[in-house]
């Protein structure tokens, strides 16, 4: 007697395929109780007379769970009487993670996919493929038949050696009519490989949506190359799955795909997250990415003893623990901190690490599709993340642009006022002085008109000053911040500090980085009202670090966030040069008291 959800499915197929009148002219049998399992592998398990009365019964379906030191391999058996006709029946298993072999009775009726050595991946074995295996005529009795099944549990030894999506028989096993299962095992295929292709131009599709859309509108942003590195990663996994073993394409290795998927997706998702934040030292991920490389060749190198090989999948389950909560850790962080897109990459975060455990799967289609869909999910939640960055760039760009129309009026009135009241004055008073000494025919009026010229140059240096930073034409940038620090130091009455090498950029870098400097320290003595302002700067591996620090009165973290989202000249230009430069801004509190800001730089330094 069939359950009510293995008639709901085989209705389903069969009234797709045109076959709804069959489906009543045939009796069925659904196999679902009493299953036992035991892990190992003995030639006397296939047979009829061994007694597996104390083997541990076992939910079918359901997912096998791997032990440390148990069998790669085991076996599924289960006694039963059947009313069936003997002619013309098949068993059809409606999902199997991995290889199998089916014997009935002590006769093996079909196999899928092969038995590998420990630690081996040179095979492509079916990930969750449906199975329709025929009886031979007169081998079904009516009592008590033994159907036994070997699975393919893991590839080591070691607790989590399995691949994607667990292992055992996670679908209904049925005995039935031959034609009727057999249309429902093809049509199956069809929505296997269907959903596979789907899967595999949907990953293509965001490749490209990052390389041709996102890198023009953002530009060579930071972490660029990780999401690019961490999404080839899940492509590879994706079309590692059933899609080459139905279409027979044995070309590619995808076991070996697999697990390099498995082995270096974590060390991407967590370098793709601290690229955004860049809190902890580059060392360490690089660390990290040399662990995973050191462990994928251990356990990819057959000469290697297991016991290395298990002692190296534990260090990779170690590491991967710590990238996806390190990755995890940033992105919560980023939500707290209000940045634009920063809930979107968090949900398809979650989602992701929710989908590598399969069992958390709500329903059985899914199949072993759980980390297809997760990490789908995560790709495309990312970009959506990107989308709302760049819907809110364009705000940022509309608010900016309104705000440098005012600020040129300005600009170009401030300008004509002081080219007015003080180069114009210098000037009619010169004239004045040199009139007077004409019609007098006199020398006296000689120092008047040297002490207007010189005021009048010193006038026109600063407003030339204010347009570009001449300082840094005369030495190099760190020369330059040195200057300016001790002449605001002197105009505010503030201690000003400077600590750095001597380095030498390219000037258009130099001019961007001086102004960066400026309206840092400008909001620094104007919101913060400190007696100390401390300024770092350094270059090290091709990256300048530019930390500003002042012991004033800090900020208030709520009007902060307000002032951000309300699109401040100062923020939005300071986030536009560091921008350009392709790098990274980090404001947080003082050690003590104040704030302290961060600029990371790519950059290369001439000398």
């Amino acid at each position: 007697m069939f359950s009510f959800v293995v008639r709901y499915k085989l209705i389903i197929v069969l009234l797709l395929l045109g076959c709804s009148t069959e489906i009543f002219a045939n009796k069925y049998q659904s196999l679902e109780d009493n299953w036992r399992f035991q892990y190992g592998d003995e030639a006397q398990w296939s047979t009829n007379l061994f007694d597996d009365s104390h083997w541990p019964v076992v939910s079918v379906p359901g997912i096998l769970n791997q032990i440390h030191g148990r069998s790669r391999n085991g076996w599924y058996r289960i006694h039963f009487d059947t009313q069936l006709s003997k002619i013309s029946q098949s068993i059809l298993i409606e999902s199997i993670r991995h290889s199998d072999e089916t014997w009935l009775n002590g006769v093996k009726i079909g196999a899928q996919g092969s038995f590998e050595e420990r630690w081996t991946f040179n095979n492509t074995n079916p990930q969750s493929m449906i199975r329709l295996y025929g009886i031979p005529e007169g081998l079904l009795i009516e009592r008590d038949n033994v159907l036994a099944i070997k699975v393919a549990v893991g590839f080591g030894e070691a607790w989590g050696a399995l691949y994607p999506g667990g292992a055992g028989i996670y679908g209904d096993v049925i005995l039935g009519s031959s034609n009727t299962l057999q249309k429902s095992q093809q049509n199956q295929l069809i929505i296997t490989s269907s959903l596979d292709v789907l899967f595999i131009t949907l990953a293509l599709v965001d490749v490209l949506i990052i390389i041709f859309l996102l890198k023009n509108a953002l530009g060579n942003f930071p972490e660029f190359k990780w999401l690019i590195v961490s999404s080839l990663l899940m492509l590879m996994g994706t079309m590692s799955h059933d899609f080459f073993y139905i279409h027979r394409l044995s070309f590619v290795d995808s076991n070996l795909f697999l697990i390099l998927t498995l082995l270096f997706t974590p060390v991407g998702v967590a370098s793709y997250f601290w690229s955004q934040n860049r809190d902890i030292k580059a060392e360490y991920l690089q660390g990290a990415a040399l662990c995973c490389l050191l462990c994928a060749i251990i356990i990819l190198t057959p000469s290697v003893p297991a016991y290395f090989k298990v002692a190296s999948w534990y260090l990779y389950c170690i590491i991967s623990f710590l990238c996806f909560f390190y990755a995890l850790y940033i992105a919560i962080k980023r939500v707290y901190q209000g940045d634009v897109g920063s809930i979107a990459q968090l949900i398809a975060l979650a989602a992701y690490l929710y989908s590598i455990r399969t069992q958390w799967m709500l329903h059985e289609n899914f199949g072993h599709r759980n980390i297809q869909i997760g990490s789908l999910l995560y790709r495309y939640g990312i970009l959506f993340a990107y989308f709302q960055q760049i819907a809110h760039l364009r705000l940022d760009y509309k608010k900016l642009s309104e705000r440098i129309v005012n600020i040129t009026e300005k600009t170009r009135h401030s300008l004509a006022r002081e080219l007015h009241d003080g180069l114009g004055q210098h000037l009619a008073s010169m004239k004045m002085h040199i009139q007077l000494q004409n019609n007098k025919r006199v020398s006296s009026h000689t120092d008047y008109v040297e002490i207007e010229l010189k005021n009048a140059l010193l006038n026109l240096r600063r407003l030339i000053n204010g347009l570009h930073p001449i300082e840094i034409d005369e030495c190099c940038i760190s020369k330059a911040i040195e200057k300016k620090c001790l002449s605001l130091s002197h105009q505010y009455g503030i201690e000003i500090l400077f600590q750095s090498g001597t380095y030498k950029l390219d000037k258009e870098i130099e001019q961007h980085i001086f102004r960066i400097f400026q309206e840092c320290v400008a909001n620094a003595i104007k919101h913060g009202k400190p007696t100390q302002i401390i300024v770092i700067m350094s270059l090290k591996n091709q990256q300048l670090t530019l930390t500003i620090e002042d012991n004033g009165s800090g900020f208030d973290t709520e009007v902060e966030q307000v002032q951000k989202a309300n699109g401040g000249f100062g923020y939005i230009s300071l986030n536009e040069r560091v921008a350009l430069l392709n790098g990274a801004i980090k404001i947080v509190p003082g050690i003590h008291c104040g704030v302290q800001l961060t600029i990371t730089l790519p950059i290369t330094s001439k000398h």
